[in-house]
């Protein structure tokens, strides 16, 4: 991805193919497209399905607190009612939140939500 700092007319592609798109700041910021988008997607995705090597059995490796934690984010409050519920500081569920993600190997919150169902989830007979 480049940046290019000209406010002026965009180019119409770069030699590596790659289309501009105009940020917020009036630069122009070069998006991968066709095949190598879905290479990013596929490594992301990748990614989030598989928590690095180690950590597959991380249910048994979160703290107390990060369990409370997780409940709180799967019941989709926010850092600020999380903080209040705990009575904790949001910067403290914040790095909760963040060792959470590390330790499961996700992205995002709504995965953190998945990963809980699917841990919760009882065997169907």
């Amino acid at each position: 991805m480049t940046i290019i700092d000209d406010t002026a007319a965009p180019p119409a592609q770069a030699a590596n193919g790659t289309n501009p798109s105009r940020t917020d700041g009036g630069r122009w910021l070069f998006v991968p497209t066709g095949a190598e988008r879905v290479v990013i997607d596929a490594l992301l995705a990748n990614h989030a399905r598989q928590p690095p090597a180690g950590q597959r059995d991380v249910g048994a490796r979160l703290t107390a607190r990060e369990n409370e934690v997780l409940a709180l984010v799967t019941e989709g409050l926010s850092n600020k009612e999380i903080a209040r519920r705990l009575h904790l500081s949001p910067s403290t569920v914040k790095c909760h939140v963040h060792n959470l993600l590390t330790k499961t190997g996700l992205l995002r919150r709504s995965q953190l939500c998945a990963w809980r169902a699917a841990a919760h989830a009882s065997p169907v007979s």
